[in-house]
């Protein structure tokens, strides 16, 4: 598959429609200038390790309530919410899939985070072990997110990487762009990457890193295929980090001072090892997206071992691997 050609399309379709470039500078804005209020409300409830905390860009807009998506191997299950000074916990519209796929039966109201209905709730899920939940992929995706924030090297299957986060919760970075039909186009509603991260590689170099997950091997989904998807998303992060609001977007992800005059993001497919040992690994193919600006391409393939958050640990073989820092 020629990925320039993506790369080609996906710049095209940023420069025939603009208006995504007034309208992430405004996201940048309101993150920046809300963000502290969020990280300061975050710190006012303890992360039950059965729990993974989100939040998104719209959460970021608002200050008068502080939002956080509490979600229970990937499936969200509860928000708390800090109105008024008060940390509270609701279930409201979750209460029936809570039950269905949890077995957890404890419909929540604005409960205070420190009572005991929302004690008992948390008990529940921590002692739940109904796992299938709506989505399998994104209960991967938690479990991965959860694998790479770890900071203890000797419980962390894949060092020197790091997922972004915002307010100190996982969030989906938003995009103009649906790449997850046959065809890329433009979209309004926006395509989300399924993480970024920060990736040290063996010169000492962090680049941030566009992944894009699959929980299944499968033909109608080959590497490639899902390699496309990475790619254009990639594009556009790369359109992101060169547009007016660039240093603040590098700033929101993570890194120090401006966005460097030489680029390089990293684009990754994550999946599970093929059952036929037939590795795509892409040879770290380098494709220039603008000026002084590159993606890289890398694998990333996955043994689970273990099912459970706390407890949860993976085998990682790939090309991503092996460029990263050991």
């Amino acid at each position: 598959m020629n990925f320039k050609n993506t790369v080609q399309l996906v710049n095209k379709m940023l420069t025939d429609n603009k208006e995504w470039i007034s309208r992430f500078t405004n996201y940048a804005d309101e993150i920046l200038m809300n963000l502290q209020a969020h990280v300061d409300g975050r710190s006012r409830f303890q992360e039950p390790t059965q729990f993974t905390f989100h939040t998104a860009i719209s959460n970021l807009k608002e200050t008068g309530v502080l939002r956080y998506d509490i979600r229970f191997f990937g499936q969200s299950v509860a928000t708390i919410k800090i109105k008024k000074g008060d940390v509270v916990i609701s279930t409201s519209k979750k209460d029936s899939n809570n039950l269905k796929y949890f077995g957890v039966d404890i419909p929540l109201r604005d409960d205070k985070w420190s009572g005991g209905k929302a004690r008992r709730f948390r008990k529940e899920f921590k002692d739940c072990r109904e796992e299938k939940g709506r989505s399998p992929e994104h209960k991967m995706e938690a479990m991965l997110l959860s694998e790479f924030k770890r900071t203890d090297r000797s419980t962390k299957s894949l060092c020197n990487i790091q997922p972004v986060l915002l307010a100190k919760c996982f969030f989906q970075m938003a995009t103009p762009l649906k790449a997850s039909s046959k065809e890329i186009s433009y979209s309004n509603t926006k395509g989300g990457i399924d993480i970024l991260s920060r990736v040290r590689h063996k010169d000492n170099s962090t680049r941030l890193c566009v992944m894009e997950l699959k929980d299944e091997y499968t033909k109608s989904e080959p590497p490639e295929k899902v390699m496309q998807q990475a790619v254009a998303y990639a594009t556009f992060i790369a359109n992101l980090l060169r547009s007016d609001s660039g240093d603040k977007w590098y700033q929101i992800f993570g890194f120090k001072g401006s966005t460097p005059e030489n680029l390089t993001i990293d684009v990754a497919i994550v999946m599970p090892s093929p059952a036929n040992g037939m590795f795509e690994d892409f040879n770290k193919e380098r494709i220039e997206v603008l000026d002084n600006t590159f993606i890289e391409l890398y694998a990333l393939y996955f043994n689970e071992k273990d099912k459970f958050f706390g407890g949860d640990s993976f085998g990682f073989i790939g090309s991503l691997k092996d460029a990263m820092m050991k």
